[in-house]
């Protein structure tokens, strides 16, 4: 890493760590996502826990920890997602986008089973995401059934 890209670096942390001290983000980024995993739609009231907030641009990118760059997550998603823009399309095996929920609208990128039980990709970056985020696995899939039983269904 050249001297120029490290000094960037740690310029991009310090700015993310005076930004994040600032605790109005997480009750307005909770709000706005209606208290859901803004990648896999999972209800906070569902899973037993607070969500968290997670960077749409990661932090190390030089992603801001505004409202504008922060997403509520669900753990398992934040964790397969980590600090990538990026991961490889199940289909073609080439490098794609994922889902950017600030960017894109969720309708143009994944529709739902008739019965919400499965979550599919319309698109390349979609199928990228769902794959990458792994949002139609067996377990959420299981899951879901219940979110239907108790009325929280997207």
């Amino acid at each position: 890493m050249s001297a120029v890209q490290d000094s960037a670096s740690i310029a991009c942390r310090s700015q993310s760590s005076v930004k994040r001290n600032n605790g109005t983000c997480i009750p307005a980024v909770a709000a706005r996502a209606g208290h859901r995993c803004e990648s896999s739609q999972t209800p906070e009231q569902a899973v037993g826990y607070r969500l968290e907030l997670d960077h749409s641009i990661p932090s190390i990118k030089c992603g801001e920890t505004s409202n504008h760059n922060l997403a509520l997550a669900g753990v398992e998603c934040s964790r397969a997602k980590g600090p990538r823009t990026t991961a490889l399309n199940p289909v073609t095996g080439r490098e794609a986008r994922l889902f950017n929920l600030r960017l894109e609208r969720r309708e143009d990128r994944f529709r739902w089973s008739a019965t919400y039980r499965s979550i599919f990709g319309k698109t390349a970056m979609g199928r990228t995401t769902v794959a990458a985020l792994h949002l139609d696995d067996q377990v959420r899939r299981r899951v879901r059934v219940h979110w239907r039983r108790l009325g929280l269904t997207p």
